[in-house]
């Protein structure tokens, strides 16, 4: 049982979208890499004649690269998220008093607060620089393109005209760049990502991963979620159960009982 809204308890199952999100986040990160692959001269091999044609495809390139980067941007905090709410049952979690709506509710700093202590050295520089990549990238363009602090305005000056500035931190704007995300960035990012990835997978939330992993929807109901925490404690009997549990769906899903 788990609390949805004030003493209300109810027996609840959260469907498991991690594959989904993840295909979703890799999709895109793929077609981010593709974009950015450095394009070959012409084949005239004419240095003025190609120049023209190489810049063209280039730009294309880019502004390419940098579009499909913003929608992996997205998708990944997307599959995050997903992955904190599947966390929460493994994560000291109160059947009393953890209130589902407001979890889910929770920006997903707030989740990541709850679910790991970000006090934590190794946490807190995960937790740092995913900040930094939320605010610059996701934040700003699902806000209509303005980032805080006034890096998105445009300042008068006389005798130069509109430049753009702020009181502070413009040199990280993304608006300084011809494309938002540029291939050295798009890299950083994607190694901060995997970083984290493999911390959570092989330190952090191993047994959460491992849930995510199977596909298995989540049953919050007591006798169900008590057998599972008692599983999870240990690797492979973990394993031993998501593949009943996953057996047994497959019985359900096909009538096969």
């Amino acid at each position: 049982m788990i609390s949805l809204c004030g003493n209300e308890k109810l027996q609840i199952t959260i469907a498991n979208h991690f594959h989904t999100l993840d295909g979703q986040y890799h999709y895109f990160r793929e077609q981010a890499e593709t974009s950015y692959i450095p394009q070959e001269r012409d084949r005239s091999n004419d240095p003025v004649e190609g120049a023209p044609e190489i810049l063209n495809r280039n730009l294309s390139a880019g502004r390419s690269g940098s579009f499909n980067a913003l929608a992996m941007i997205d998708a990944y905090f997307s599959r995050l998220e997903h992955f904190l709410v599947l966390a929460l049952p493994f994560s000291n979690y109160d059947r009393q008093s953890d209130n589902l709506v407001d979890f889910v509710g929770m920006v997903w700093s707030d989740k990541l607060k709850r679910i790991l202590n970000v006090s934590e050295t190794s946490v807190q520089a995960y937790y740092e620089q995913l900040v930094s990549v939320k605010e610059k990238y996701r934040n700003t363009f699902a806000h209509g393109g303005f980032e805080k602090s006034g890096q998105s305005f445009y300042f008068h000056l006389p005798r130069f005209g509109a430049i753009p500035a702020s009181m502070s931190g413009h040199r990280e704007s993304v608006h300084f760049n011809l494309f938002p995300v540029e291939n050295d960035s798009f890299n950083n990012i994607c190694k901060l990502f995997d970083e984290f990835d493999n911390y959570l997978k092989n330190d952090a939330l191993v047994s959460t991963w491992q849930f995510a992993d199977s596909g298995l929807d989540l049953v919050l109901e007591e006798k169900k979620l008590s057998e599972m925490l008692a599983a999870s404690e240990d690797v492979e009997s973990f394993e031993q159960w998501i593949d009943r549990e996953g057996y047994i769906a497959e019985m359900y899903a096909n009538a096969d009982y």
